[in-house]
């Protein structure tokens, strides 16, 4: 129980939870915030990401998406597979909140006040945690045409 309490708090870590108050933006920055964002990397490390190892014990990241909405709220769906003494489970946790932009600074805000930034370099967004540093890629029409996560 203790290594699966740990897999959902690293998805609020992540991505906060919902119910914060909106906060509001211009139009112009909305639109190029919102997308939909695949995890590519966790403190430049490939998936699946460990995050938490003892001798039969393992918690890992398989993936997240992090859509972020025009109205700057966002959704992030995380799949973790926990491994308690050689037996896996694959969980699922969701979380969502509110996103505010200047310039190409996001900052996420959860319910419980907690917040974090990212950073948007074109297609690439870095999302700083506090104890973590994920890369994630935005999606675009091209993207899913070509199957391809590269540049169009």
């Amino acid at each position: 129980m203790k290594i699966s309490l740990l897999a959902c708090a690293a998805v609020v870590a992540l991505a906060g939870c919902g119910g914060a108050d909106p906060i509001t933006v211009d139009a112009a920055a909305a639109v190029a915030a919102s997308g939909d964002y695949f995890l590519q990397t966790v403190d430049g490390k490939a998936l699946p990401f460990v995050y938490q190892e003892g001798p039969a014990d393992k918690s890992e990241t398989l993936q997240n998406e992090l859509f972020i909405e025009k109205t700057l709220t966002f959704t992030s769906t995380q799949v973790n597979r926990i491994t308690q003494s050689g037996t896996s489970k694959t969980i699922s946790a969701l979380a969502t909140g509110y996103v505010s932009v200047s310039g190409t600074t996001l900052t996420f805000k959860s319910s419980d006040g907690s917040t974090s930034t990212g950073t948007l370099n074109g297609n690439w967004l870095t999302h700083n945690t506090g104890t973590h540093t994920m890369m994630y890629w935005k999606i675009s029409l091209c993207n899913v045409a070509t199957g391809s996560f590269g540049p169009c």
